[in-house]
């Protein structure tokens, strides 16, 4: 009998311990819904970011059915915040440029609220954003040749750096006219018609902070290149 009485007072025991460890575990789920169920608002699902100048473009999609009306979005551990009014339209997508960022990298921390103020699961995107800083640390694309072929300027340039998407190339035309052209970055060799050779030519090369970027920058015009020699 006492065997028995000891086997029954081991299975009480642990059936406590089990039952309070149970009850330690339910602990943090009964703090959140002690006082009904936990309503969220509609969490942004792709959510994106694109570096511009000062400025980064997000974009995100919430479904068409979505509890959201505004989103509000968090940077510099949340000192800083905008708020984005969320217009429905006929697609799921959404985008918005926050603008006057300073030079410098961030980390995005966004939540959309419903009508009732109810806040939705956090969603996060980093990303830089580019200025001044950026610009004036632009190299100019070299050029290796300048020559003068049946009365058209030509001038020659090395392979350009994959940032370099273009250039703009200035030089006067016979008119006396000062013209400004653009030119692709891929292009190697430029040929200029009706320019005046007693004028020197410069140019500036355009540079795209990568493929996502939403703004290029343009370096410092290179010194005048003297070109009445040819």
């Amino acid at each position: 009998m006492k065997k028995l009485n000891i086997k029954y007072s081991l299975f009480g025991a642990l059936t406590c311990i089990l039952l309070a460890s149970c009850s330690k575990m339910n602990d943090p789920i009964a703090e959140y819904v002690k006082n009904g169920e936990i309503i969220y608002s509609t969490r942004l699902d792709s959510l994106k970011a694109f570096p511009g100048n000062q400025k980064v473009k997000l974009t995100w999609l919430l479904p068409s059915n979505h509890s959201a009306v505004k989103s509000i979005a968090y940077w510099n551990g949340k000192a800083e915040s905008r708020e984005i009014t969320l217009t429905k339209g006929s697609s799921d997508k959404y985008e918005f440029v926050l603008d006057n960022l300073p030079e410098a990298s961030y980390l995005f921390e966004i939540f959309t609220y419903d009508k009732n103020g109810h806040a939705s699961v956090k969603s996060e995107v980093s990303t830089v954003t580019y200025g001044e800083r950026y610009r004036q640390g632009l190299l100019n694309r070299v050029y290796t040749k300048v020559s003068k072929v049946s009365g058209n300027f030509v001038i020659n340039f090395a392979l350009a750096d994959i940032a370099q998407v273009g250039m703009e190339i200035e030089y006067t035309n016979i008119s006396g006219v000062k013209i400004v052209t653009p030119t692709a970055g891929s292009v190697n060799e430029v040929i200029i018609t009706g320019i005046d050779f007693s004028k020197p030519i410069r140019y500036r090369t355009i540079y795209r902070p990568g493929n996502i970027a939403i703004d290029t920058f343009a370096s410092d015009w290179t010194t005048d290149i003297d070109i009445s020699k040819l």
